[in-house]
């Protein structure tokens, strides 16, 4: 099986759907005059938790794919792999849901209560941003080289080796 990296515009995408959500539930409750916007302090707590978990173990695969360590179990690789990406796009999406709740409450920030939203909503896009990184980087440092097959780097070798003898023995025969 051969993962592939994240394309950039599944980012793109998850952060306008992020936005749509994040705009519609501001509208919401600016219309009901209801207080349910922004968030509290655990969240980017846990999202920056989260994003330094991802990387280390992104870093521990990395260490084990140029050789610090010699033996890591290829489940755990995948599932690193799998975490990342949810981070990446879980991410994207948090990014845009905060974003689009800053942007409709924008015009009222001289409230004291909305300018608390928009604090809250600006450091959680802000940690959202910083997981997408981490995500980025441990998706990158999950990448293994292949075992076998034509991609593994040994047996390009061994084909290039090959190749190159059979030339020798080809142009040999020729004279």
């Amino acid at each position: 099986m051969k993962a592939r990296r994240t394309p950039w515009y599944y980012f793109l995408l998850a952060i306008l759907a992020g936005l749509a959500g994040g705009a519609w539930l501001a509208a919401e409750a600016l219309a009901s005059h209801a207080l349910i916007l922004g968030t509290t302090i655990i969240v980017p707590v846990l999202l920056f938790a989260i994003g330094l978990t991802t990387l280390w173990l992104g870093w521990t695969v990395h260490k084990y794919v140029v050789g610090e360590l010699k033996d890591i179990e290829p489940r755990r690789a995948y599932n690193t792999l799998v975490i990342a990406k949810s981070l990446e796009l879980a991410s994207s999406v948090l990014v845009g849901w905060y974003g689009g709740q800053i942007l409709v409450i924008a015009p009222q920030l001289d409230d004291d209560y909305f300018k608390r939203v928009a604090l809250q909503c600006a450091v959680c896009a802000a940690t959202s941003v910083f997981d997408i990184v981490c995500g980025v980087l441990a998706e990158h440092w999950c990448e293994l080289p292949p075992i076998d097959g034509p991609e593994n780097p040994a047996e390009k070798n061994r084909q290039a080796l090959a190749d190159q003898r059979q030339g020798r023995r080809t142009g040999q025969e020729a004279d």
